[in-house]
């Protein structure tokens, strides 16, 4: 059993590092990314070139807090200082969160982010699921220490409403309720805020400028809380864990937000037009979220053979749980463009995949 999942590792490590190899052999030409749900129209030139006129800073040694940016953050939530700390992306503000609680019970709703599970597996958490959750309010949290909640929820898009969330902190004080806003930027309905910290004690925020920025490489989170939490944060805290480079391109973006506003209701319109026209296509079945990124379950072939045949034909990379995301075999995540013309490829290289499996269901049919 251990030499069949060590061959399987090795497998899907084997097919990645093509996929790698083959990404920087086409990186001249045009690529489309339907797998990532960073914002692809983030217009980056300005921070580019704020950059390049500072890149002495790789010569220096970062803040060891990055207490400059933690007090722009701090004016931007509406929070005190003591409430804020600056982290190496939001999956290193889900790991401090875990690591202050070893052995806890902790309570997550699949499928969601999966960096919940490996913070919670290394911090000896115990982990109990509650799966397809539509209503808080029926969640049953005896027990639970934490509640682990990504809204709007990656990799479905899941939603769940301010006024659910906030009913939900009122009615389970016992609970610590760890919230991912990293995707809050995606939709246009009402979300937790870190302010809600003030009235609610038991609620943990987390968030990032990664996506909603296009600037993942720069592992940049942060994660909000009461005064009293953040002094048990800070116990396990690594000093001086985000790059001083990465600091200036977060000071950047705090002091000029208005450069990377999301157009979210085109987006989220373009989208939907495109998630429609694949739940038209046979064999194809979507789940709809709020965000411009949804799942699709393939009902024919293999999600492998289509991840390979559209990357080979067509240029077009898609989500998978090869790529560590909480889906099945057959589930996709894709997340569309602005502008039907970007989403095209995608429709046209889904239904050639398709055709074959039509086609052959014809022939026997005539036989």
């Amino acid at each position: 059993s251990t030499r069949k999942e060590s061959s399987a590792a090795s497998d899907v490590y084997k097919r990645q590092m093509q996929k790698k190899d083959k990404e920087v052999q086409k990186r001249d030409s045009q690529v489309y990314d339907f797998g990532s749900i960073s914002w692809k129209g983030a217009e980056l030139g300005n921070l580019e070139e704020h950059l390049v006129e500072n890149i002495h800073l790789v010569e220096e040694y970062p803040e060891r807090e990055a207490e400059s940016i933690v007090r722009l953050l701090s004016r931007r939530l509406e929070v005190k200082e003591d409430q804020v700390i600056v982290t190496d992306g939001a999956t290193g503000a889900l790991h401090l969160v875990a690591s202050i609680s070893k052995g806890a019970t902790s309570l997550i709703l699949p499928p969601t982010n999966q960096e919940f599970r490996h913070a919670l597996e290394r911090a000896e958490h115990i982990i109990k699921e509650a799966h397809d959750v539509k209503d808080l309010g029926k969640l049953n949290l005896a027990g639970i220490d934490y509640l682990w909640i990504c809204n709007p929820n990656n990799p479905d898009g899941r939603f769940f409403s301010r006024r659910a969330l906030l009913s939900l902190l009122r009615e389970h004080p016992e609970v610590n309720v760890v919230i991912d806003l990293s995707m809050a930027s995606y939709v246009v309905e009402d979300n937790i805020k870190a302010s809600d910290i003030k009235k609610y004690p038991n609620l943990i925020v987390v968030s990032s400028f990664s996506r909603a920025y296009n600037i993942p490489g720069m592992r940049v989170g942060y994660a909000v809380s009461t005064a009293d939490k953040m002094k048990h944060f800070k116990q396990n805290y690594t000093p001086r864990c985000v790059g001083s480079l990465a600091l200036e391109a977060t000071r950047f973006i705090l002091l000029h937000p208005a450069q990377f506003t999301i157009p979210i209701r085109k987006w989220l319109r373009d989208s939907m037009q495109l998630a429609e026209k694949l739940d038209s296509i046979y064999g194809i079945e979507v789940i709809y979220g709020s965000t411009p990124y949804f799942m699709i379950r393939l009902n024919v072939g293999t999600v492998s053979e289509l991840s390979a045949f559209l990357w080979e034909k067509y240029d077009i990379k898609i989500a998978t749980r090869e790529d560590d995301l909480d889906l099945q075999e057959n589930e996709v995540r894709l997340c569309g463009y602005i502008g039907d013309r970007n989403n095209e490829p995608l429709i046209e290289g889904i239904q050639e995949y398709v055709t074959r499996f039509t086609e052959t269901e014809g022939e026997e049919v005539e036989r």
